[in-house]
């Protein structure tokens, strides 16, 4: 992609169809991630998932984005992936809200290292409640 950006399309298969989708992010914003991963929020919006992280001001930025047909669980682990390729990220905590579609991701790509073991991922839930 031009003026350096960060760009991968790739197609994941589900029980449906395929699934195509894309991954963009700048360089700078990976180095962001890579320091200030620890604590990650997925945030979507219909059909782009964005990788936000804090800064010292308490300031939200967005690191990567993931521009999917449907929302799949196989294509998130996918993105997750590229982004640990391309920043060396690996989060301690991870905000995914009430999605189950993210916690299995979570679970399937950020959980398992080699042998199976799990890594000390701990992700955290947001949900809304009403009165």
């Amino acid at each position: 992609m031009s003026k350096g950006w960060l760009f991968e399309e790739f197609s994941v298969l589900d029980s449906e169809k395929e699934l195509r989708w894309c991954m963009v992010a700048h360089p700078s914003h990976q180095e962001i991630l890579r320091r200030r991963g620890y604590l990650t929020q997925f945030d979507s919006t219909h059909k782009m998932f964005s990788f936000l992280v804090w800064d010292e001001h308490r300031i939200a930025i967005s690191t990567a984005h993931c521009v999917v047909e449907r929302e799949n669980s196989d294509a998130l682990s996918k993105a997750m992936q590229t982004i640990k390729v391309w920043s060396g990220w690996h989060p301690r905590y991870v905000l995914t809200g009430d999605s189950s579609i993210k916690q299995l991701a979570v679970r399937k790509n950020l959980l398992r290292i080699g042998g199976g073991r799990v890594r000390g991922i701990t992700y955290i839930v947001f949900g809304t409640w009403e009165r």
